[in-house]
């Protein structure tokens, strides 16, 4: 029974996290938009896949040593005798006075989180930048041709939409980025044979170009089938993982179960609330 219900447990999660990694935005053609309905290969979606994070887990914001020390400058200027009662924590409570600290100093916290925040902004655009230079030059130097700062900024915004995933899965995961690079290079292809297609009057040249048309949709379809590839294998890892988890939760519980292990959890959690450390 046990089994049985491990196993359920382990495909409900699974499709959770199809679903919930389906949601698509469209970059096709109007032409192709009309077809999408019909073929899903053609969706311009996101699959699941490496580049698909969930909530985020893990230690809170860290801060260096420089930092709390900041933090605790800004408390000594605004209020004088908190700083001594905190002065007083940091020789006894070592822990409890960064936490402290952290709960009295919000506000020069709070600078020192949005100071971070831009700080890697710059830092992303600068790499982005630079990798748009070496992977999408025309489109870089259309960019640094912009002397209005108000087009450059729209034209920016329009190129980081469109470039972005493929440039943070390159740094993750370099065949999908690889992939997510040629896909775009595939489609601004296409794009043109079909305006060249609208503006050709010669039957036989626009037979050619209609030829042409069908190799690049073929390249493409391709290149989404390789990417559908890499998020079927991440799924799998995922799904094993999972399972793993599942298994040792319930060893977990299990041994948690034993009397002799609550009565010794027990013992330890009262004499660690009698004795906090840093005060024994």
């Amino acid at each position: 029974m046990k089994a049985k219900y491990g196993l359920l447990l382990i495909l409900m999660i699974a499709a959770v996290i199809t679903v919930s990694a389906l949601p698509c935005w469209a970059q096709g053609t109007s032409e192709e938009k009309k077809d999408e309905k019909k073929e899903d290969i053609w969706t311009e979606g996101r699959p699941p896949g490496p580049g698909r994070r969930g909530p985020r887990r893990g230690p809170r914001f860290e801060l260096t040593d420089e930092e709390y020390e900041r933090i605790f400058k800004s408390i000594k200027q605004s209020d004088p005798e908190k700083a001594k009662e905190l002065e007083k924590m940091r020789k006894e409570d070592p822990n409890g006075f960064k936490s402290e600290l952290r709960e009295q100093g919000r506000d020069e916290l709070s600078k020192i989180v949005m100071e971070r925040i831009d700080k890697r902004r710059k830092e992303w655009r600068v790499d982005f930048l630079k990798w748009l230079d070496e992977n999408f030059h025309r489109q870089a130097e259309e960019l640094k041709r912009l002397q209005d700062p108000d087009l450059y900024l729209k034209k920016y915004e329009i190129i980081k939409q469109k470039y972005r995933r493929a440039f943070e899965e390159e740094r993750r995961n370099p065949e999908l980025g690889e992939i997510l690079k040629e896909k775009l290079k595939v489609e601004g292809w296409r794009d043109r044979l079909l305006r060249e297609i609208r503006r050709a009057e010669d039957p036989k040249k626009k037979k050619e170009l209609i030829n042409k048309l069908k190799e690049a949709v073929s390249r493409r379809f391709d290149l989404i089938v390789r990417e559908k590839k890499i998020a079927y294998k991440w799924l799998r890892e995922r799904l094993e993982d999972l399972k793993k988890r599942v298994e040792e939760s319930q060893a977990e519980i299990d041994k948690l179960k034993d009397p002799k292990t609550k009565k010794k959890n027990i013992g330890n959690r009262v004499e660690d609330l009698l004795n906090p450390k840093g005060k024994r």
